[in-house]
């Protein structure tokens, strides 16, 4: 059903239209033209292309999978991974040598639109039913494989990122101001929203429906105890109320921690691991070394220099696991002067919001250079993998228990039980740390340099509140880890970091956000998630406690050293960072220019390079800085007149 000269790649973009839609332009961007038929859906194949073809960024290739030709006109198109294919084979009673989007496509028949909550992977799918008119569009839960979308004339346009929506529009798109408003205060993009006026993204486990013209958004998957959080993950410990030292837990958690890894590693080819020498990083390289051979040749370990004791730490795991491949970039603001951002931003199709894309970039242009198919990381183990002790603390009190809470606070037996019973007796107020979260944000405003009246103060407080400290306001540590997993920041790394690494053909995975492990903990007690003396992170430490060394295991706090580099390094990045700003004060695109107070902004600039900032406040201009470099580059680089 799909054109394309290389049969295992493919673009996952194009139109579909009900009859009478208006036919749509000819690709601008080189992409080759659908097949023919009565039934053919616009799902078009690229062709060699060019990062300049006609001015359109450059499409990310990746592997795509479309199933054969229905005798009912249904078609099929998948892109990811599908973990749970044996099991789907038996319970569709389908042949073993059936493909994927062919088995799919069963389960749609069987299923309808159902047929999601009997997936397990990361995955973005369309289905069309040309008899009914009916075109889906769907994310898994977690929604690691992007999807953009746009309706113009009765037609659906779709694709991984922004470029390649509009690529098929009769009408250029235009940037939406509110985005580079948000751009500049370090806001991310809500999970539905672009850069682009009129071009979406659909959210992490939703389906798109269009029919007979007609289009419904609606969520599919929710991570919450009142719609059935984990009633499969449960059933791995049914039976089990949690020993006292919690063995059941640990062992049905480690099961899932080391099956989340095992499903994304390649047959073959490289691994890259981002490696932070942190925990969670950590724990995904002892399950790859361990799962992979030995010596563990397929392993490349991916590390930055930032903090002092990154590279040592990662190193140290390096060598405890064997590893002969250990990358360490030495650049410590690898974002600032002299990094290309045009490469990443022509895969994203639109700014890096995040800013993890541009950071990482290195570590794609080194799997790249080494044939690596696969990148590894940690990221997902502060959303949901480590428990928030403070919110455990709270959840403990109003529900009363002395026991569970006296056996989380820090002191001896007896002081323990007295400082329990205090605790009960006064309770456990919400919102301690909001006049320092406004503190730290009220810096990054007055690093904003919006011109006056775009935008009122108060306003973009609260949505920077809403987005940088989500969970003081929570009493239940599944509603705070819930809230945590749907926070914009999430989604926007996950989807900007997936479309870079595909500059190299690179897939990324995070096994810590694996819908499966993220059920197992959300339905292990608050008891076995947050640990005695206040140790957070309680039940991942104890499952990955017998693979890593006990430093790295039980380290007690995430720092690695961020006072040392605020003491030492933070001047030389300023500077740099000022430096930067002239730059781009020197050339403004005419939209970023009408908004930025260029005078508040060569103030600062100028204050910084005369030293008269704090740490602090260098810290703040020093991501200004970063988020105009950013924004002016994409409008130059997407509207350069």
């Amino acid at each position: 059903m799909l054109r394309h000269s290389d049969p295992s790649r493919a673009a996952f973009t194009g139109w579909i239209g009900h009859r009478g839609a208006h036919a749509g332009p000819a690709p601008r961007n080189g992409l080759s033209a659908p097949e023919e038929g009565a039934h053919a859906p616009r799902v078009w194949a690229h062709g060699q292309l060019s990062p300049a073809a006609a001015g359109c960024p450059a499409l990310p290739w990746h592997p795509l999978a479309a199933s054969t030709p229905s005798a009912d006109h249904r078609v099929l198109a998948f892109w990811g991974r599908l973990d749970n294919r044996p099991s789907l084979l038996r319970a569709l009673d389908a042949p073993a040598d059936l493909s994927v989007p062919d088995l799919l496509l069963i389960a749609w028949r069987r299923f309808g639109e159902a047929m999601f909550t009997h997936l397990e992977g990361d995955w973005a799918m369309l289905l069309h039913d040309d008899s009914t008119q009916t075109t889906l569009l769907a994310r898994d839960p977690v929604g690691t494989k992007p999807l953009c979308w746009a309706e113009e004339d009765g037609r659906l346009l779709f694709g991984p990122n922004p470029s390649t929506v509009r690529a098929w529009q009769l009408r250029p798109a235009t940037p939406d101001p509110d985005m580079i408003v948000a751009g500049l205060a370090s806001l991310m993009p809500d999970t539905h929203q672009t850069a682009w006026l009129g071009i979406h993204r659909l959210p992490p486990g939703h389906w798109l429906r269009m029919q007979q013209g007609r289009i419904e958004v609606r969520r599919w998957h929710w991570f919450g105890p009142e719609d059935h959080i984990g009633p499969r993950a449960a059933a791995v410990v049914a039976g089990s109320s949690g020993p006292g030292d919690g063995t059941d837990w640990v062992e049905a958690y480690r099961e899932q921690l080391i099956r989340s890894v095992r499903d994304r590693m390649p047959s073959q080819g490289m691994m890259g691991v981002e490696v932070t020498g942190g925990v969670d990083s950590s724990s995904i390289l002892a399950v790859l070394a361990k799962h992979c051979g030995s010596p563990p040749l397929r392993l490349l370990s991916l590390s930055m220099a930032n903090l002092p004791e990154e590279a040592p730490s990662a190193l140290m795991l390096s060598k405890q696991f064997g590893l002969f491949h250990h990358y360490v970039n030495t650049n410590a603001a690898p974002e600032e002067s002299g990094h290309d951002s045009g490469p990443v931003l022509r895969a994203l199709g639109q700014p890096d919001f995040h800013g993890m894309a541009q950071f990482t970039s290195s570590f794609h242009d080194e799997c790249g250079r080494h044939g690596a198919v696969t990148i590894f990381s940690g990221f997902g183990g502060d959303e949901c993998a480590s428990s928030q002790v403070k919110t455990a603390h709270r959840q403990l009190v109003d529900a009363g228990q002395m026991d569970a809470l006296a056996r989380l606070l820090p002191g001896n037996s007896v002081t323990r039980r007295l400082r329990a019973w205090r605790t009960l007796r006064s309770g456990a107020p919400c919102g301690a740390e909001l006049p320092a979260a406004r503190l730290q944000l009220r810096r990054r405003l007055d690093a904003l340099w919006l011109r006056p009246g775009l935008v009122d103060d108060e306003t973009l407080m609260q949505r920077l509140i809403r987005q940088n400290v989500p969970r003081m306001h929570h009493r239940d540590i599944n509603a705070a880890a819930v809230d945590m997993l749907r926070q914009p920041y999430v989604s926007a790394r996950l989807e900007a970091c997936t479309l870079a690494a595909l500059r190299h053909d690179l897939d990324m995975s995070w096994p810590l956000l694996d819908r499966r492990l993220i059920e197992q903990v959300l339905a292990t007690p608050v008891s076995e998630r947050a640990g005695p003396g206040y140790v957070g992170r309680y039940l991942h430490r104890r499952a990955i406690a017998p693979w890593i060394p006990t430093s790295v295991a039980w380290r007690a706090t995430k720092d690695m050293g961020v006072d040392q580099y605020m003491r030492q390094m933070m001047r030389q990045h300023v500077l740099s960072a000022a430096a930067s700003g002239k730059t781009e004060l020197d050339r403004l695109h005419p939209l970023l220019a009408s908004m930025l107070d260029t005078v508040a902004m060569s103030a600062a600039t100028e204050r910084a390079i005369q030293g008269q900032m704090s740490a602090e406040d260098g810290a703040a201009f020093k991501q200004g800085v970063r988020q105009v470099k950013e924004l002016n580059q994409w409008l130059w680089l997407d509207l350069p007149r």
